[in-house]
């Protein structure tokens, strides 16, 4: 019987993607109800600080140089064909290199530590109670520990059983919950609840680690070496993944560092809970679209076109449908919550801003099948410069437009970078080398989703634009947000065979559960 996981690819998406959603809802009302205690026990201040550290650190694991999506992208292939061996070559492999870029993360760190005073605009917009430098120790602890236990699970994603890893993750962000609100009550110390933070965490990736080393004890008992001509195909892989993991940490992870240095923590602070917000429609976003990474990895080494074709046209329009509706229903409902969640106006931004904001995550979120099939088939080699010029672009871009403009500058440097770069190539790449085709198809496509989102957000906005606030009438927008725009969606795609091919799986799934 094979260690592996060889269920049918739609069955192992379906379970990641349901037991990924169920995460996300739970992780999303353990993080408010964080985020809300953590306001009003401290100051709007210590958000500043998180979210600077934590894009500080974001730059540090630029180290990871891509090695981790290169050993992804290798074990497709093996896991297909149960070869033991070829895995647990590529997982020691996998576990060495970790180790040299945990000491060179480490090195890295502490060479920044000096300058970070330079960093901040304001040092008096500092917490009184805060040293800067045993601040920083402790997330550059936290991000160091990871390095010895992710590669670990990265076997379980590529194995398609990435919803073993979400299930133990549950708990654990359970536990964590408890204790970062026990600590924030009884002694109010925002240090003591991050050391704490990190300590589970570590803890955790143990008990995790060895979960996975018990379940594939055949591979992990081989200790063979990678074979040089492999480790060679394998570096040329992690010199395109690199060049895709500097491009997309310096797109994602330098607006906090810009805003805090050009504008100021306090702004940085108040911008943090609507990214919060964000980051969490983006993460269910992910994890229901992202139960199928894997089945897609598998797929493209089947090698059939006609089939990979077929699959992503329906990963395709399903991207396309829950991004547009994340996005209406972000810009139309993410100033009503803030407002009765926290009852404070030094808390919401201008509109003008939010729109900005989701147009920036739209971007992202509508190419979410061509960046997923980009990796899973390999293409990202053909692409490998291409993250850099946007990342340089959207920096330069970005520091320019924010001394004139402000916080409009951060995002109208996110939006142009990426509409002159990725926007148009991916799409190219993906046709050309791995459809075999024009993509002339894809922005037909394109075109009418995005008219069609637009139609959908502009009515839904002005439908719920005069309502009042207040709890009850929030419940009212949000039942008009949630139905809306899927009704319309629902007239303008209803004739599409990719609508009536998850029709019909829907049918299919409340037969079967009867």
């Amino acid at each position: 019987m094979s260690i592996f996981n060889h269920k049918g690819r739609l069955n192992n998406s379906i379970k990641t993607s349901a037991i990924n959603l169920s995460n996300q809802f739970i992780s999303l009302l353990l993080n408010f109800a964080y985020r809300t205690i953590f306001i009003k026990v401290l100051a709007v201040e210590y958000l500043g600080l998180n979210g600077l550290f934590t894009d500080i650190l974001n730059l540090l694991s630029l180290a990871e140089l891509g090695i981790g999506g290169a050993i992804a992208y290798r074990l497709y292939k093996p896991i297909r064909e149960d070869n033991i061996l070829e895995v647990a070559q590529l997982m020691r492999f996998y576990r060495d290199i970790y180790r040299y870029i945990a000491l060179a993360v480490t090195v890295i760190g502490l060479i920044i530590m000096p300058f970070l005073p330079y960093i901040i605009k304001d040092s008096a917009e500092l917490p009184s109670d805060i040293n800067l430098y045993v601040l920083y120790s402790v997330f550059l602890l936290q991000s160091v520990s990871g390095y010895f236990f992710a590669y670990k699970q990265t076997l379980l994603s590529s194995d398609q059983r990435g919803y073993i890893l979400t299930l133990f993750q549950i708990g654990s962000n359970i536990i964590k919950f408890c204790g970062q609100v026990a600590i924030l009550f009884l002694l109010k110390n925002y240090l003591y609840t991050l050391v704490f933070t990190i300590a589970w965490t570590i803890v955790s990736n143990i008990i995790i680690s060895f979960y996975i080393t018990k379940k594939y004890k055949e591979v992990f008992v081989i200790k063979e070496k990678l074979p040089k001509s492999n480790r060679t195909e394998i570096l040329k892989d992690t010199k395109a993944m690199m060049l895709h993991k500097v491009g997309g940490v310096i797109l994602t992870g330098t607006d906090s560092i810009v805003i805090a240095s050009m504008i100021g923590i306090q702004m940085n602070g108040v911008l943090s809970n609507y990214i919060m917000i964000i980051g969490v429609i983006k993460m269910i976003f992910n994890q229901i679209m992202g139960g199928v990474g894997a089945g897609f990895g598998n797929l493209c080494s089947t090698g059939d076109v006609k089939e990979i074709k077929r699959v992503f046209d329906n990963y395709q329009f399903a991207s396309m449908w829950l991004s547009g509706f994340c996005c209406i229903g972000l810009i139309c409902m993410i100033n009503p919550f803030i407002e009765i969640w926290l009852n404070d106006p030094q808390y919401l931004l201008d509109e003008s801003y939010i729109i900005l904001i989701i147009i920036s995550s739209y971007i992202v979120m509508s190419r979410n099948g061509l960046i997923t099939m980009t990796y899973a088939s390999g293409l990202f080699r053909k692409d490998k410069y291409r993250p850099v010029i946007e990342a340089i672009l959207n920096l330069a871009i970005s520091l320019v437009a924010t001394y004139f403009l402000g916080l409009y500058g951060v995002y109208i440097g996110t939006i142009v970078s990426c509409l002159v770069t990725a926007f148009w190539r991916e799409p190219k790449i993906i046709y050309r080398y791995l459809f075999n085709e024009n993509e002339r198809k894809y922005w037909m496509d394109y075109l009418v989703y995005f008219i069609i989102t637009m139609v959908a957000g502009i009515i839904t906005y002005f439908s719920i634009k005069h309502i009042p606030s207040g709890i009850g009438y929030f419940v009212l927008k949000l039942l008009i947000v949630c139905t809306l725009p899927n009704l319309i969606f629902v007239i303008a795609f209803y004739r599409k065979k990719t609508f009536k091919y998850y029709l019909k799986l829907l049918k299919g799934l409340v037969k079967y559960n009867k």
